[in-house]
């Protein structure tokens, strides 16, 4: 129970200090940790999410999320494959994070 407060908690100060970018940043961030398998540079978010979910989560279309993710992917963050999310720089997530 604590630790759902404590999620939500996060979830509501993301949502309104944070651009969709950085919350779709910070999102994948905390997916890889929580249902991640670490990897050398980032991780394998082990749980299927589709776009629509991470829309829903961050607050935006599904639309601009694939386009990010697709751009992310098209930059080398992160490989998409079976509705599954490898993160390959989360470095690069977390400086979008801190900008």
């Amino acid at each position: 129970m604590v630790a759902k407060g404590k999620c939500y908690s996060q979830l509501v100060q993301m949502l309104g200090t944070r651009t969709v970018l950085q919350r779709l940043a910070q999102m994948l961030v905390i997916l890889a940790k929580i249902h991640g398998q670490k990897e050398e540079n980032g991780g394998l978010i082990k749980r299927r999410v589709t776009h629509y979910q991470l829309a829903n989560i961050v607050g935006s279309t599904r639309q601009w999320v694939s386009t990010t993710l697709e751009k992310w992917q098209t930059d080398d963050i992160i490989v998409l494959r079976d509705r599954r999310i490898d993160i390959c720089r989360v470095d690069l997530l977390n400086d979008l994070l801190a900008a």
